[in-house]
């Protein structure tokens, strides 16, 4: 099973096999993490800081930021409570589409109030 191998492979930061296992099947991005939280996989790697799993994840082309879990929540809420270098990460994915960063930071004032610049240098 896909999600459960990618569960632990984000967990542990097992770069190498999150890799394999979102390339082998693109679609695992889609289908929330099992275990309590039902998160993304991306959200998921960012709230147990894995900065490496992260970055890869948000290579993948079919990644959304923005999908959110069961509860409303998304990467980008988890990269606010995970800290600054999270919320930096974020927001360069984003700049590099073009996307200003005061706007990532709009994305985020409907989850928490606050934005993404409070915590970036």
């Amino acid at each position: 099973m896909v999600n459960s191998g990618l569960r632990e492979a984000i967990f542990h930061g097992d770069v190498e096999r999150t890799k394999a296992l979102v390339e082998g099947t693109p679609a695992a991005l889609d289908v929330p993490i099992q275990g309590g939280s039902h998160y993304t996989p991306l959200a998921f790697a960012i709230s147990r800081q894995q900065m490496e799993v992260a970055k890869l994840l948000l290579k993948q082309k079919n990644v959304d930021p923005t999908k959110t879990d069961k509860h409303g929540y998304n990467a980008i809420f988890s990269a606010f409570v995970a800290g600054s270098a999270y919320c930096q990460l974020i927001v360069e994915y984003y700049a590099k589409r073009g996307v200003p960063a005061e706007r990532v930071a709009q994305m985020m004032r409907p989850n928490i109030g606050v934005t993404a610049l409070t915590l970036t240098p």
